[in-house]
């Protein structure tokens, strides 16, 4: 079996997801980095933004928005992905309610077939009237969420059966997201949204699962047992890529094949948002990057060791550093608060004021002079 260095690993997972520089628009930070999660934090900037911005750098931001008003990138599921990727994505959660082995799946079933009238309700306001918020139509839930025998929850999604439903009959394929609204989203027929979708077989998706994975992320766990043991069937990943071991890391791992060739990379520095793609799967930045990432957004203030949206620093293949910054709208301006480097990496200063200042500008916003103090670990 092929052994691929540390180093390797490293520049192969950000070469996988544009973060070398080489992306050349919008379009193509979406499709190689496999979509843009949304996310209603802005503490610096929403992440879709700051996504494109680490991998293209300063770009113009309506670009975004032009795409998907185009249908060449449509919103699903809380991420922005391209159209063509729609398909898989529907035959993922078909799957997961036809066959999904959780008891999850069948309540979700009851709780729509409990509310069948309030179904059609919904879906005769859309073609009457659509698009429209989730404001836009009337409560009429027979049976409120969450479906029991779960108990009601904080708030966060009690009672909210609209939202609840449309979300629901989206991931059925029944409805889409076909614009924003003041940040709301304003909800279609499917068919309206994306006139043609394909229909793939069930007996394929794992595979193209598989596909996908090693293509976006470069190097993957092979992760058989998830598809196992909630769909009952396993995902052919040595079709997907190469078999390899990386040294000093236990176990195996699937890489893609185009990557196996070294290369080395531009010493680029870059900020990565906390819920950047390279960074997601928590155990893989530990195995890959030696990088311990928590998202300390909803760590009380007192327990925060980096800050409320510590950023990552991204130097080459290296996770040197994180950094506390904020955005004071009141008077446009990013301030870092402070700097904290990995254990024996060096932060380059004028690299990282570069980066601020050009996230700076892309937020219409003007850096601070001071870039913050640097505290050791």
């Amino acid at each position: 079996m092929t052994v691929v260095a540390l180093d390797h690993a490293r520049r192969i997972a950000v070469r996988a997801q544009a973060l070398d520089g080489t992306a050349k628009s919008v379009l193509d930070v979406v499709r190689r980095s496999g979509g843009l999660q949304l996310d209603p934090t802005a503490h610096v900037a929403p992440n879709h933004v700051l996504a494109v911005w680490s991998r293209l750098g300063r770009h113009d931001e309506a670009e975004l928005r032009r795409l998907i008003a185009r249908r060449v990138l449509v919103e699903y599921d809380a991420y922005i992905i391209p159209a063509g990727e729609l398909p898989l994505r529907l035959a993922v959660r078909r799957l997961w309610y036809a066959k999904g082995r959780s008891a999850w799946p069948a309540r979700v079933r009851e709780w729509l077939d409990a509310n069948a009238a309030f179904v059609r309700y919904v879906l005769r306001e859309l073609e009457r009237r659509g698009p429209l918020s989730s404001d836009q139509v009337e409560d009429r839930a027979a049976v409120s969420w969450p479906p029991p025998p779960a108990k009601p929850s904080s708030g966060w999604n009690s009672e909210r059966n609209k939202t609840m439903l449309l979300e629901l009959l989206e991931g059925r394929g029944r409805v889409l997201v076909s614009g924003r609204a003041g940040g709301r989203r304003l909800w279609d027929l499917a068919e309206r949204v994306v006139p043609v979708l394909e229909r793939i077989d069930d007996r394929h998706v794992p595979g193209l699962i598989a596909e996908r994975r090693v293509r976006w992320f470069g190097i993957v766990r092979p992760r058989q047992s998830f598809w196992r043991d909630t769909y009952g069937t396993k995902p052919d990943y040595d079709a997907a890529g190469a078999r390899v071991t990386v040294s000093g890391v236990r176990g195996d791992w699937i890489v893609r094949r185009d990557l196996l060739r070294d290369a080395e990379l531009p010493d680029r520095l870059t900020l990565l948002s906390p819920f950047d793609r390279l960074i997601h799967d928590r155990e893989r930045a530990r195995d890959l990057f030696g990088f311990d990432f928590t998202m300390e957004i909803y760590v009380p203030r007192a327990k925060r060791k980096y800050g409320y949206f510590a950023m990552p620093v991204l130097r080459a293949e290296r996770l040197i550093a994180r950094i506390d910054p904020e955005v004071d709208r009141a008077k446009a301006v990013l301030r870092v608060n402070r700097i904290f480097p990995e254990p024996r990496a060096r932060v380059p200063a004028a690299p990282l004021r570069a980066a601020v200042e050009s996230l700076a500008a892309t937020l219409g916003v003007r850096a601070a002079a001071r870039p913050g103090r640097t505290t050791g670990r």
